[in-house]
């Protein structure tokens, strides 16, 4: 009677598309034919009472072919006319920054139209900009994806600048990888776009408002390479995507695509240029046009820009985007090394190899293993799953560390949970998009560093931006300590899971005077493309040539001390040089 009420009231309304049954049923047992039925009764009960609106048997419901064909025609099971998918990529699960929309939009049964009701990136307060409470406090939602900026007391532009970020390339994403049967997708919630929805005198719309208004513009722009930080003077290959959804439904013809590098605090141009030219553009087209960009010059060590394409026929404006990017100067090294500082090298990648010899971090870089009494200025630099084993009992290279030498091991994976079992409890693979320096806060490790720059590294020969491809997980009552802090993207948890998500991607285990750093961070992957990452290596070497750059670490608060906006900082003391 519930269904038939609603159907009735609703079927003779403009702003009624179609009939959703149940949202997210989540029939786990999905294949049970009774409740099936009982589903398929108020579907048919819904056709009977409005046969002009399709039909979703239920949100996140997507029709497997032989399921269907073997299972439910047979027994006269309606399963509706959409497929409908929710998604909350961002939030959680790894964002379109790692994840091709194409994942998401699977074929399972052609021809049959697809929709997605519930696409979100999550939730800013209505009131603070942070996240909303709930997620920081009972599930660690955001701090996989800000980490401590996710508390109370924390700057709520930090959350709103990733929200902004996540939600354009989502729903950009989501319009030029539509495919053919996709019929509309809806971002959610649009009402935590805006501060204080509930009240006329003070609404006033966050960052993602405008983002969006780009995004879901009808003549879509939308950059494809998932870079936001750039060398100055560097030439990037990319292309922008162009998607023709004009409310007129008009085709267009000669039209020229200009770029703009724009100062975001003067807001003048500091370069422009037309980088494309697209001679037909149909209605419901999309095009991926080829880009050259070359980027300015820059008097500054680091300069936010707006990147703005503008899509023109003849003097008339059809559409722009912006986005938000950093520029950086490669400055030359004027540093003078440590005296008797030396760095060792073994089965390193060739770009860190180099780096670790450009930087003049070190006096000599090289394979040559120096003597017992050279280890409190030695650093051992080795990469690769076998990296541990040149710590085995017994070797030159652990005597060397246990007699005061610094270690770093690249990416180990599961040789460091074999080599140290009472300290590292398991490693996994993960791609990594953010991880949070707290641990590290005013050390070495973090000199120079903003709060969202260990996030989104650019890669070689790789769309995707992230930072990390392997996590590990440390006993609690073990040696071991965080200095870089990772929490990966997850769903709803109960409270006995909250520890298991606290990982680390940078943690230190003593071994006799010396210390083990093990580095999940793909640096070689990433030092020569993101400024960021290259300021982040410079840092990790500064610290390991110091024996003393970590002795006197902040005390992480707890979660419950950070919900209370306990942050930790005032606990630092001061490094001895």
């Amino acid at each position: 009677m519930e269904n038939e009420d609603v159907v009735r009231r609703g079927r003779n309304h403009p702003s009624v598309l179609l009939w959703t049954i149940g949202n997210e049923i989540l029939l786990r047992d999905d294949k049970n034919l009774e409740k099936w039925r009982q589903i398929s009764e108020v579907v048919k009960q819904t056709r009977r009472l409005d046969p002009f609106r399709p039909v979703v048997a239920d949100s996140t419901y997507k029709r497997e072919t032989d399921f269907y064909n073997e299972t439910l025609k047979p027994n006269n099971i309606d399963d509706g006319d959409v497929d409908d998918i929710h998604r909350y990529r961002g939030w959680y699960s790894d964002s379109p920054f790692v994840v091709d929309t194409i994942t998401d939009i699977k074929i399972l049964t052609p021809n049959r139209p697809l929709i997605g009701q519930e696409i979100s990136t999550g939730y800013p307060d209505l009131d603070t900009g942070l996240p909303v409470l709930r997620y920081t406090r009972d599930l660690l939602t955001p701090q996989a994806w800000v980490g401590k900026d996710s508390y109370p007391g924390s700057d709520p532009a930090i959350f709103l600048e990733h929200h902004r970020a996540m939600t354009k390339r989502y729903a950009e994403q989501l319009r030029f990888q539509r495919g053919e049967r996709t019929a509309g997708f809806m971002m959610f919630s649009a009402e935590c776009w805006f501060a204080h929805s509930y009240d006329a005198q003070t609404v006033k719309p966050y960052p993602v408002y405008e983002a969006m208004r780009d995004a879901w513009s009808p003549v879509g722009l939308a950059l494809e390479t998932g870079r936001r930080r750039f060398f100055a003077g560097e030439e990037i290959e990319t292309a922008v995507f162009i998607t023709n959804d004009d409310e007129q439904f008009r085709d267009f013809r000669g039209l020229t695509l200009r770029v703009a590098f724009v100062d975001e605090k003067t807001k003048k141009e500091i370069a422009a240029t037309d980088v494309g030219k697209i001679e037909n553009l149909p209605y419901y087209a999309g095009v991926r046009l080829p880009v050259r960009l070359r980027v300015p010059p820059t008097k500054e060590a680091r300069q936010p820009l707006n990147l703005v394409f503008r899509l023109s026929e003849g003097k008339t404006e059809i559409s722009r985007t912006l986005d938000k990017i950093e520029i950086f100067a490669k400055l030359a090294k004027t540093a003078v090394p440590l005296a008797g500082s030396r760095a060792v090298t073994f089965s390193l990648g060739d770009d860190l190899r180099q780096f670790a010899s450009e930087a003049k971090i070190f006096q000599t870089v090289s394979e040559e293993m120096p003597a017992n009494s050279e280890a409190s200025r030695t650093v051992l630099l080795t990469g690769g799953e076998d990296a541990a084993k040149i710590l085995l009992s017994g070797g030159r290279r652990r005597e060397l560390v246990e007699q005061g030498a610094t270690v770093i091991l690249f990416s180990p994976g599961k040789s460091a949970v074999d080599l140290f079992p009472n300290d590292v409890l398991s490693v996994r693979n993960v791609t990594g998009e953010y991880a949070d320096y707290a641990p590290s806060a005013n050390t070495k490790l973090t000199d120079g560093l903003k709060a969202m720059d260990i996030k989104w590294w650019g890669r070689k020969n790789d769309w995707r931006v992230f930072v990390a491809g392997s996590a590990h997980r440390l006993k609690p009552d073990g040696a071991a300590r965080e200095l870089i802090r990772f929490i990966p993207s997850h769903g709803y948890i109960a409270a006995e899971r909250v520890p298991e998500q606290y990982m680390t991607v940078l943690f230190e285990i003593p071994l006799g005077k010396g210390r083990v750093w093990v580095c999940d961070f793909d640096l070689e992957e990433s030092i020569a493309v993101d400024p960021a990452a290259r300021i982040f290596a410079e840092n990790l070497l500064n610290a390991a040539a110091d024996p003393n750059s970590t002795k006197n670490l902040i005390k992480m608060p707890t979660h419950e001390e950070m919900l209370a906006g306990k942050k930790g900082r005032g606990e630092v003391t001061v490094r001895k040089n």
